[in-house]
């Protein structure tokens, strides 16, 4: 067997198994429900996003209800919660240039305007956290007034964005018409 299909085999294997040791769809790490704001959100879908045949990160979405379409999730009323939990270890930089590129898959340069400043902050935020190991939390939340905070492991990775419609825009990238992943975009709305 020549050298690059005995590599393939490996890799795809660790894939397999890593996938089996997650529990396939990311269902069990996340909790069923949380609070925010004295108000109990479902998990609305979760899932496992792959790069290749790595996987990288698990997400669930949160909502006050059900939302079966992605167009009934981004237009979700708040409070709203995307969790994210890392499965290998990731630069800020390299997460930044992704989340960056969903953006400009979804959304035209003109429905980013008026986020080019929190949309700036948070990139130099992520870059400058640097490497974030595996199992390493980042979570997005939309409170009651629309804004949207950032914590990553409980700390907050830059000051709260008080512009609404800050966490659609974010949202977009997994549920948007390019998504990141289209069976993770089914995943989070529960398909």
């Amino acid at each position: 067997m020549d050298t690059l299909r005995r590599w393939m085999l490996i890799l795809c294997g660790l894939s397999c198994f890593g996938s089996l040791a997650w529990g396939g769809e990311g269902q069990g790490e996340f909790a069923p429900t949380l609070e925010r704001e004295g108000q109990v959100l479902v998990r609305n879908g979760s899932g496992v996003r792959t790069r290749l045949v790595f996987d990288v990160y698990a997400i669930a979405l949160y909502l006050p209800q059900r939302a079966e379409t992605a167009e009934a999730a981004l237009s979700s009323p708040p409070p709203r919660v995307i969790a994210i939990r890392l499965l290998r270890r990731l630069d800020g930089r390299t997460f930044a240039e992704a989340l960056w590129e969903g953006l400009e898959k979804n959304h035209a340069p003109d429905a980013l305007a008026p986020f080019r400043d929190p949309l700036a902050r948070l990139r130099a935020a992520m870059e400058a956290a640097g490497e974030m190991k595996a199992g390493t939390a980042v979570e997005i939340t939309e409170n009651l007034h629309g804004e949207t905070s950032i914590l990553v492991d409980g700390q907050a990775l830059m000051e709260p964005v008080r512009e609404p419609g800050f966490f659609p825009v974010l949202l977009a990238i997994w549920l948007g018409p390019s998504p990141a992943q289209e069976s993770l975009k089914g995943a989070l709305v529960g398909r």
